[in-house]
């Protein structure tokens, strides 16, 4: 009997032999998974920021849009009555690329 409590002494309790590879592996992915949640957490935060940033610059950008427009569109007018100053700048201006419309053909 020496020699078989001996071997199952050496040997152990194979039910015992996994438990510790499976607890670490489980704790190992619990705090994969946390660290996981908590950068992607940190990235949205981050996006939230970018996109509150970007609203702000959209809404600015807009109303200079605006407000070109309707130099532009003022301009136009002018130069179409005649006057020669304004007729040059509106050259000069589709000659970069800039389009001008009525505003009956404005949405």
């Amino acid at each position: 009997m020496s020699e078989t409590s001996a071997q199952s002494q050496a040997v152990g309790n194979p039910g015992n032999g996994f438990a510790l590879p499976v607890t670490l592996a489980i704790v190992t992915l619990f705090v994969m998974v946390a660290f996981q949640s908590s950068q992607l957490w940190r990235e949205r935060q981050a996006l939230e920021l970018a996109i509150q940033n970007q609203a702000e610059a959209l809404v600015e950008s807009e109303r200079v849009q605006t407000q070109f427009k309707a130099i532009a569109s003022g301009t136009a007018d002018l130069a179409s009555k005649g006057n020669q100053n304004a007729l040059g700048i509106v050259t000069a201006l589709q000659k970069s690329g800039v389009n001008f419309q009525n505003n009956a053909e404005q949405p």
